[in-house]
């Protein structure tokens, strides 16, 4: 095959041995990302901490899909139905006619690339093993970025916000600093998602639909709240900060994952479906929440059970400042052994969870959910339609049975990968949402 790299047949099983299963297993701490899990991204799945695994229902294999990349979700209106009355004997039928709609989900993809020199790749020559570390460690290095952009989306702030500029630091220059405040909690620093050479937008939502807003390459990150641009620009306070490939102006969507800040609402367009006009499609949202107490969350709960089939697998996903704020909430029996002066003299807080009529609900900690926010999810209500899992790209070019391709005029080899799927909503009453956290 013409242009083919011959690795030789160590180095053939050494990347059999070595890549592929880590890059199954991925051993980077991704367990630290419950829906993640849940939604099949682990091959070792964790478990609840009872014992019990957490299993990928929530996922499924599209099967058929449009030639525009959509697919389709069907949708109950109520949660058993209509045409129920009270009646007499040979009274006649109410009328109960089935109801269902079907919304568009568009499928997006997850990319990225890696190169390898020919000067790497000569000087490796005669050490197979060389060579082989260096493809291991940036593969699973794309891997963890792949689920870390990912769980982002999934979590996040939705319409692929990275962060925006900070209160009072709109200025003309080319240094960037971005809020520090409400949205971010000390787990998520505010540039821990902007990359050095990553391509970003700067400004309004409008400006970002309408193509107008800067767009700059970042240079250098010099902080947790400030990095560098390749040219100076003007910005305004609040401005939003996403990356330059976040919204097709084309089709009129943002291009990433639709997560649950978008899914879990009573307002905004969601898979062609305007949640505002349809009741049925809205999710509970209790708004300008004030200080988390376990009331709070339970109402919202009592309202969301009503609506799914299985009420005691709903879970609430907040960061760890809430979690630990509801923790402080809770309270501890301490139990005093007289006879040997013995016994639980501290309160403390290990697998917290909520007690409801259907169970003990578990808490799950995951930093990518934004400050003010906490979602009560309900895995029956969702599907995550994969079309194509994690991979690396086919090419022109084989190392030893794995694609590479040379960039044109540069010699260097590029291993591209990607996976494409999307979020969807089936039931939105089973979920729910509490907004305006402070304390």
């Amino acid at each position: 095959m013409a242009g083919e790299v011959e690795l030789g047949d160590r180095a053939s099983v050494i990347l059999k041995e070595k890549l592929l299963p880590k890059l199954q297993k991925n051993f980077w701490r991704i367990s630290k990302k419950p829906l993640l899990r849940l939604l099949g991204m682990e091959i070792n799945e964790a478990t609840l901490g009872d014992g019990g695994p957490i299993t990928p229902r929530a996922s499924s294999k599209v099967e058929r899909i449009g030639i525009s990349n959509d697919f389709v979700i069907v949708h109950q209106h109520e949660a058993f139905g209509g045409g129920i009355r009270a009646a007499v004997e040979r009274e006649q039928l109410a009328n109960g006619s089935y109801q269902a709609t079907r919304s568009t989900a568009t499928a997006k993809t997850i990319q990225g690339a890696f190169t390898l020199s020919q000067h790497v790749i000569d000087a490796t020559q005669g050490k197979p093993e060389a060579l082989v570390n260096e493809i291991v460690t940036n593969a699973l290095g794309a891997v963890h970025r792949v689920h870390e952009e990912v769980n982002r989306q999934l979590v996040g702030e939705k319409e692929g916000v990275l962060g925006y500029i900070g209160t009072g630091q709109g200025t003309t220059g080319t240094t960037v600093t971005m809020s520090s405040g409400v949205g971010y909690t000390n787990e998520v620093w505010p540039t821990k998602y902007i990359h050095v050479h990553d391509v970003i937008l700067i400004g309004t939502e409008a400006q970002i639909k309408a193509g107008s807003a800067d767009s700059l390459t970042v240079t250098a990150i010099t902080g947790e709240t400030t990095f560098t641009v390749s040219s100076s620009f003007t910005s305004a306070d609040d401005d939003r900060i996403v990356r330059a490939s976040v919204w097709d102006s084309s089709g009129s969507i943002y291009k990433e994952i639709t997560g649950l800040d978008s899914l879990i609402a009573a307002s905004g367009t969601v898979q062609t479906l305007n949640k505002a006009n349809n009741v049925w499609f809205q999710s509970h949202v209790a708004t300008s929440t004030g200080a988390i107490t376990d009331d709070k969350i339970y109402d919202q709960y009592m309202k969301a059970r009503n609506f799914t089939e299985s009420p005691d697998q709903i879970m609430i996903i907040c960061n760890n400042k809430q979690w630990r704020r509801y923790a402080a909430t809770l309270t501890s029996t301490k139990e005093i052994h007289p006879a040997t002066i013995d016994g639980q003299f501290a309160g403390g807080v290990k697998g917290l969870k909520m007690y409801s009529p259907d169970g003990s609900l578990i808490f799950l900690i995951d930093d990518d959910v934004v400050e003010t926010s906490m979602f009560g999810f309900d895995p029956d209500g969702y599907i995550f339609g994969i079309l194509t899992p994690f991979r690396f790209a086919d090419s022109g070019i084989n190392m030893s049975g794995y694609s590479a391709l040379r960039t044109p005029n540069y010699l260097e080899y590029e291993f591209a990968f990607y996976m494409i799927a999307e979020f969807g909503q089936k039931n939105a009453r089973s979920s729910f949402r509490l907004d305006g956290l402070t304390g």
